[in-house]
This record gives structure tokens, C-alpha cells and sequence, in this order.
């Protein structure tokens, strides 16, 4: 057999656990998953930033009450209600994401007000599209995050 097919071959081999980390052929698998998920989950913000900062002809903000609140019955990515499409799994992930940001004080674009159960738009701070698109970039989740992230919702 030749080199090359024996490495191949043996790399295709799933015994054990393997690198510095000693990370488990699942575990590998898992964080694939989340990277997935993580990459699905920014472009659900960016999508969801870009309808947040719509506006009227006048200029006004069409999708949000003037204090920045998404109003009842408004779509948003980790959503209860599923209408953007991401599994629970990833919509919890998500909502956990954001909420521990926000208690960290890295000032999300979307911040979750306890006393009135309700999300908003950080207006203050991200006056319009361009500032919210940046802080997306500035911001994005890690495969690794994610991961722990789902795991904490899973009881792992």
C-alpha cells in the first residue's frame, strides 16, 4: 500500500482521542455542528439588523416603536414563536448569547429589558444600520462559544 493511502487511510480512523487536547472524535463533530449553527445564527443578525433599520420615506425607524422596543408580534431571530426559521436548540443559544453580552457590558445592538420582558434596539449607541452592521462584525460568535453556549441549555 502506498504512503499516502496508509496516512489517508488511518486518518480515517476513529479510535480514541487525538491532539495537544486529547478532543474526542464527538466532541469534534459537535464543534463542526456549532460552527455551522454560529456562522447561521450571524447571518440571521445581520438579516434581522437590516429589517430593524428600515425605514419610511420621512426616515423614521419602520419596524420599531420610537424607544427602540421591537413591538408585539415582531419577528427576531431567537424568537419563541420560530418565524425566523432557526431550531430551538439555536434560538435559545442565541437569546443566551445576547443576554450574557449584555450583562458583560459589551453592548449589544439587541438588549433584553427584564422589568418589561421585552427586547430592544440599542438606539443610543447604534444609531443606524452602519453602527449596527459593525458591532455584528466586531462581535461574532465563536464556534467554541456557541458550543458551550448550547451545552449550558442542554445541562451539560
Amino acid at each position: 500500500m502506498a504512503t499516502m493511502e496508509r496516512i489517508v487511510n488511518r486518518a480515517a480512523e476513529v479510535v480514541g482521542v487525538y491532539g495537544h487536547l486529547r478532543t474526542t472524535p464527538e466532541r469534534v463533530d459537535d464543534l463542526a455542528l456549532a460552527a455551522l449553527s454560529a456562522h447561521a445564527a450571524m447571518q440571521q443578525l445581520e438579516l434581522f439588523a437590516r429589517w430593524c433599520y428600515e425605514t419610511d420615506a420621512h426616515g423614521r425607524l419602520f419596524h420599531l416603536l420610537p424607544s427602540g422596543q421591537l413591538p408585539n408580534g415582531s419577528w427576531a431571530p431567537w424568537g419563541s414563536s420560530g418565524k425566523s426559521g432557526v431550531t430551538r436548540a439555536d434560538r435559545d443559544t442565541l437569546r443566551r448569547w445576547l443576554r450574557i453580552l449584555h450583562e458583560k457590558h459589551h453592548k449589544p445592538v439587541w438588549f433584553y429589558y427584564t422589568a418589561r420582558r421585552r427586547w430592544y434596539v440599542d438606539l443610543n449607541t447604534y444609531p443606524d444600520l452602519h453602527a449596527a452592521i459593525d458591532w455584528l462584525n466586531r462581535h461574532s460568535v465563536h464556534p467554541q462559544d456557541w458550543l458551550n453556549l448550547s451545552m449550558l441549555g442542554r445541562g451539560r
